[in-house]
Order: structure tokens, then sequence, then C-alpha cells
């Protein structure tokens, strides 16, 4: 029985390793429009980028970032039914997909492991998404 946990988490890191890789692929696919930022725990977050310099693109991008969310749901399920269940083991995958306009700034943060980070108004109000789901 104590192999079973192992065999377990292995299990569950190789369908997020799955859902993660396919979702940067995505994100790969759509282009220079749309930028990850970074996926922290059961949170995959996407940027597009230059909104508010091109406003001639702007509708464009947009679309460019719903286009990729309903990709990602597409993802999702095929995923689930490929493997029979979620990363998490559960017959359904639950996806929350927010999107928010906004001001951002990015830069590099840490001083031994240097990490991308963007921070702003845009940024706030994804974390408020996420917390209310």
């Amino acid at each position: 029985e104590a192999g079973r946990g192992q065999d377990d988490q292995r299990a569950f890191l190789m369908r997020i390793n799955a859902l993660m890789s396919a979702f940067d692929e995505a994100v790969a696919l759509a282009g220079p429009l749309v930028h990850k930022s970074h996926a922290v725990g059961g949170v995959y977050v996407v940027l597009g980028v230059g909104l508010e310099e091109n406003h001639h693109l702007t509708g464009e991008r947009i679309a460019a970032l719903c286009n990729l969310a309903l990709h990602m749901q597409e993802i999702a399920t095929s995923i689930v039914k490929e493997n029979g269940c979620s990363p998490l083991g559960h017959k359904e995958l639950r996806m929350r997909i927010g999107i928010a306009r906004g001001k951002v700034a990015a830069g590099l943060g840490g001083a031994q492991e240097n990490r991308f980070m963007f921070v702003g108004g845009a940024v706030a109000e994804a974390a408020r998404l996420k917390r209310r789901g």
C-alpha cells in the first residue's frame, strides 16, 4: 500500500504535466498577442500584450485571448476524456476563466532566482477573480 500513494502522486503529476504542456502549446500557437505569465498551484495566467499601446489592435488581441480561453476549455475536456479523469482524479475538470483589461508593468524580481513578474490593477483584478470564483 505504501507504493500506491507514490503511484497516485506520479499519475497526478503526469496528468498535470499533460494539461500544463497542452496549455503552453496553445499559448505558443496563439502567437505574439498573448504571453504566459505563470502557472502556480491551480492557476494558469495568460496576458494580452500591448493592449493599451496599439488601440487599433485591441479588438484583435482581446479576440485572441477569448479564443485561447475557449481552446483551453477544449484541451481540458479532451484530457479528461483521454485519461478518464481530471488531474485530481475526478470525473470532470472544473475551470474558471476570467478576462480583465487594464494596465500592468513587468520586470524581473528576486536576487537569487529571478522571476519575471507582472504588477498592476489588472493583475489585482485577476487575483480578485480567482478568490471569488
